[in-house]
């Protein structure tokens, strides 16, 4: 079954889409129908959900003569991301509505790494607003500093990613914790990540399913995106004999652009995009050879 357009919204009293140690705003993503996450957008024109009606859209049926047919149009990308079911509203907020990539997971354990050098651009942050007062243009200034502050102090700059969320990992009493796990080291927030996963079962999976990704963002088919603040969310199943439960998808679209002919700017992200993915890819297998 497929929710349609701004469909009632029917909320599971546990949230297992966003628990309190997760990335992102708390109360923004909520679970649904306990297989779907409901995350909030402004409007039907969200980025995001602009991304999924032009490159995932859900199902649709067209009558014939004959019989009832159902048509669709996926491109290649939705292989790497979840499962989109259209929009929700609760009767004031409108959600976009997402497979749960926890589902089916026992004890999900979770990693969330943002991809790229800088997780904004002076232009995405202003968006489509014109004739900016120099108070607004300074405050546009003012965050994408706080970006690039951010890119510095964390990983991101060396690597072209860094942690935005991690199970396992202890807070720091006097760092914020999306400072602290985004200064974690590759090599040490992997043995974080694992530290339970004796048998490399999780790992060889996780692996395999990044193989696949990282071939994907390197081919024509992945030349017209340009992603900024995208994450790659990793999911295995912290259960014993269930490890080899593992999903590998790119997530989180609002910042996206898509275009068969992209500017020199949007290039530029795209390709720290594809180097950022190919050295997570690295130190995933130089953590393997260690173990």
């Amino acid at each position: 079954m497929y929710m349609t357009k701004h469909k009632k919204c029917v909320f599971d009293k546990v949230n297992r889409c966003q628990k309190k140690d997760s990335a992102g705003h708390l109360g923004t993503i909520r679970s649904v129908k306990k297989k779907y996450c409901a995350k909030r957008i402004d409007n039907a024109t969200d980025r995001g959900n602009h991304f999924y009606n032009r490159n995932c859209p859900t199902k649709t049926k067209r009558k014939t003569k004959t019989k009832l047919k159902t048509r669709t149009r996926t491109r290649k990308i939705c292989r790497h991301t979840p499962k989109y079911n259209g929009l929700c509203s609760d009767g004031k907020i409108t959600y976009m509505v997402l497979e749960d990539l926890t589902r089916n997971k026992r004890n999900p354990w979770i990693m969330d790494i943002k991809i790229g050098h800088l997780s904004a651009s002076y232009t995405q942050l202003k968006g489509q607003k014109r004739n900016l007062s120099s108070l607004k243009k300074l405050k546009y200034l003012s965050k994408m500093g706080r970006h690039i502050l951010l890119s510095y102090i964390t990983t991101s700059n060396k690597y072209g990613f860094r942690a935005a969320s991690l199970s396992g990992i202890k807070n720091s009493i006097f760092i914020p914790n999306r400072i602290n796990v985004g200064m974690t080291k590759p090599q040490k927030m992997l043995s974080v990540y694992f530290k339970h996963d004796k048998n490399n079962y999780a790992l060889s999976n996780i692996i395999k399913e990044l193989r696949k990704l990282n071939k994907f963002v390197h081919t024509k088919d992945f030349d017209e995106y340009s992603f900024i603040g995208s994450s790659i969310l990793f999911v295995f199943d912290n259960t014993t004999h269930k490890r080899h439960n593992v999903s590998v998808n790119i997530i989180d679209f609002k910042r996206y652009r898509q275009s068969k002919k992209l500017s020199q700017n949007a290039k530029k992200y795209r390709n720290s995009f594809r180097i950022g993915v190919s050295n997570l890819l690295k130190e995933f297998i130089k953590y393997k050879m260690k173990t």
